[in-house]
């Protein structure tokens, strides 16, 4: 009778022992799991969301899928992260989510509200000066100086880019190998 009360005591005791050691191992890998919304509770898509664990300050990311849902997974971690969560024409927000007791995911939801701020009405007034044709004022497109073929050869009189190059500021660049010419500017 003694050998078998000791062995039923050896027994639970071994299984008190294998359930703590249970427990920690599932511990041993947080998930973090949450919903992103707007201000008017609809889903926001492509969401970045940024745990940073408050110990080792390890960062991990995710983004929200279409239903505005993410999870992140911190092997080993420690159960205390900031969140944080940035998407574009939302404000950002940040908070701390720490595990309680034993909880296996911890839950992290977060409502955006929107950033981007509507301007009031502009109203520029201002005269425009327009181009006079009829006067002998410079051209209008830019250039100061109309192409002068005189100083061209015979053979160079129908190639545009010995002709771009007379005008000053204007390099030939001669083509090579039977390759037409340009220029450069």
């Amino acid at each position: 009778m003694n050998r078998s009360f000791i062995f039923a005591c050896a027994t639970f005791c071994a299984l008190g022992l294998l359930t703590p050691a249970t427990g920690v191992s599932a511990q041993e890998t947080d998930v973090i799991r949450g919903t992103v919304v707007s201000a008017d509770g609809k889903p926001l898509e492509d969401v970045k969301v940024t745990a940073t664990s408050v110990s080792g300050n390890v960062n991990r990311t995710a983004r929200t899928d279409r239903n505005g849902r993410y999870t992140i997974t911190f092997p080993g971690g420690d159960g205390d992260y900031m969140v944080e969560f940035a998407a574009i024409g939302y404000g950002a927000r940040r908070f701390q989510v720490k595990r309680t007791a034993d909880q296996e995911i911890l839950v992290a939801d977060a409502r955006l509200l929107p950033a981007a701020g509507e301007l009031d009405t502009v109203r520029v007034i201002g005269q425009r000066d327009r181009p006079r044709r009829n006067d002998a004022s410079p051209d209008i497109s830019g250039s100061e100086r109309p192409v002068d073929n005189n100083a061209l050869s015979a053979d160079q009189q129908g190639d545009l880019a010995a002709m771009a190059a007379s005008i000053p500021g204007v390099q030939l660049v001669p083509g090579s190998d039977g390759d037409p010419a340009g220029f450069s500017v």
